[in-house]
């Protein structure tokens, strides 16, 4: 992530990501509040938390109820300003402008209970983001790391065109090198890298999303990628590709406007769970072994 935002800072992919970015299940929180109450050596286990890479702060609104103070960090000015709005009057919450491989610029060593990146982590630099969360982190505090696939369409067609045409056809060429691979991996390197750093490392795939999208749900889905608005920038004046897929989608569905429901799917969630080591000579050692991440 560094000082790149990687297009998120578009306002229209701000505007659209509050919209119609989809929330993840209260159990899921459950399952993180749950890490963290077990393995705490504190007795104060719902100080801070950092929400990392937190966009327009939907997850963050989420963990304020847990938490006596949330602050999330995003490298985007114009996710920053959703995400104040998301969040306004929570006395709990605040936001800076900052990216998640600078976490100890910000936060004192050993002052943070959690750390979250939810659908962020493959945008970070993950050496960085990791060595920089174990030095803010308390004694056993605890990193969680989370994500979705891209939604699948129970409607086979459909989800050929969501897929194939859209994300894998049109979008391909402007992905970042390696980002893609990443995320479509669910995380996979992410957590070979996580164990190098954290003890008792836990992934979990048990959760999922489930859809009834709009065809203009679909396609303010897609508008909350930027990778949508460099295939404009790169097509002025031709025919769009886009919605033509949607059109498609609407001979499809058949549905009586764009607004009715009628796209059902859903989405593999992938949880990533990780504890400091409980003393600097742990952390030396598993230093000591760390692996730079190939990620091209």
């Amino acid at each position: 992530m560094s000082d790149n935002s990687f297009g998120y800072e578009l306002e229209s992919v701000a505007n659209n990501y509050i919209k119609y970015r989809p929330t993840y299940p209260a159990k899921l929180y459950d399952m993180i509040l749950a890490y963290l109450n077990n393995g705490s050596e504190t007795d104060d286990k719902r100080g801070l938390v950092v929400d990392a890479g937190c966009g327009s702060g939907q997850c963050t609104r989420e963990l304020s109820k847990h938490f006596k103070s949330v602050i999330g960090i995003d490298n985007s000015a114009a996710q920053l300003t959703e995400a104040k709005q998301f969040c306004a009057g929570l006395d709990n919450v605040e936001f800076k402008l900052l990216a998640a491989e600078n976490l100890s610029s910000a936060f004192e060593e050993g002052s943070v209970d959690l750390i979250t990146a939810g659908m962020a982590v493959h945008w970070f630099d993950m050496k960085a983001f990791y060595s920089a969360s174990l030095r803010v982190l308390k004694t056993r505090g605890a990193l969680a790391a989370f994500g979705f696939l891209i939604p699948t369409l129970y409607n086979e067609e459909a989800n050929d065109i969501f897929h194939h045409q859209i994300f894998r056809g049109v979008f391909e060429r402007y992905w970042p090198s390696g980002v893609y691979r990443l995320f479509d991996d669910e995380y996979k390197e992410e957590f070979s890298v996580m164990k190098l750093y954290f003890d008792d490392t836990v992934r979990d795939d048990s959760f999922k999303i489930e859809y009834n999208f709009s065809v203009n749900e679909i396609f303010g889905f897609i508008k909350t990628h930027p990778q949508y608005y460099y295939y404009k920038d790169d097509h002025p004046g031709h025919p769009d590709d886009v919605d033509i897929a949607l059109k498609k989608l609407m001979e499809i569905y058949k549905p009586n406007s764009r607004d009715e429901k009628v796209a059902r799917g859903w989405s593999q969630i992938f949880l990533l769970l990780g504890r400091k080591p409980s003393s600097d000579l742990q952390i030396g050692r598993q230093e000591a072994k760390m692996i730079e991440p190939k990620l091209l």
